[in-house]
């Protein structure tokens, strides 16, 4: 029944159908799947840049504290942690 549907014009038209169904449906596919790769690749350099500034600020705060003597580091951070 299938062979003969396909050799009339009715089922080459319908298996025509089917094949343009099925790249459309690949193309969404495929799209969808860059979007998500793009928006975790996009999330992971976000956490690299954020852990970078925060290395960063961490040793500019280490390099501002070592000119000073350890009681004036104390007085100094005493107000931040409240």
């Amino acid at each position: 029944m299938i062979g003969w549907l396909l050799g009339t014009r009715v089922g080459r038209g319908l298996s025509a159908l089917v094949a343009a169904v099925a790249l459309f449906a690949g193309i969404v596919i495929h799209q969808r799947h860059d979007a998500a790769k793009d928006a975790t690749l996009r999330a992971a350099n976000e956490a690299m840049n954020d852990e970078r500034e925060r290395i960063e600020n961490g040793r500019a705060a280490v390099r501002a504290g070592r000119d000073l003597d350890p009681a004036d580091r104390l007085r100094s951070n005493d107000g931040r942690w409240e």
